[in-house]
């Protein structure tokens, strides 16, 4: 508790037995014992206020960490990342429509998206 040894928490009892006295330390305790146990119950209901405000628990907050995501990483990602090669367009309608690659997002986080691209119309206009 608190990086607290045996030999360190016997040194605070003889302190606090010295600095207030014998006669007012299980007071001293007690308005201690009651300040800790409003602390907690303060630190809980802000907790549960925060989760029923904006409807993310704990776990939720581990995923939208800042810290996750690391500017070099990505950039190693980004550029590690396997070349796509060019599409030609298809002459056959029945032949699949051709997929291209778009970056999307920001600089900092860009993300690879695949684009199916229309067919030209092979009919006139009129």
């Amino acid at each position: 508790m608190f990086g607290l040894t045996v030999e360190k928490l016997f040194l605070v009892i003889l302190l606090a037995t010295l600095v207030f006295g014998p006669h007012r330390l299980p007071e001293a305790a007690r308005a201690l014992a009651q300040f800790l146990r409003r602390t907690r119950g303060a630190i809980e209901a802000g907790r549960d206020r925060v989760i029923a405000e904006t409807g993310l628990r704990q776990e939720d907050w581990r995923e939208l960490d800042p810290r996750r995501y690391d500017p070099r990483r990505i950039v190693r990602e980004a550029l590690t990342a396997p070349d796509v090669p060019p599409v030609t367009a298809a002459a056959d309608p029945a032949t699949p429509t051709p997929i291209t690659w778009r970056i999307e997002g920001t600089s900092a986080h860009p993300r690879r998206v695949q684009v199916r691209q229309t067919q030209p119309s092979s009919e006139g206009d009129g």
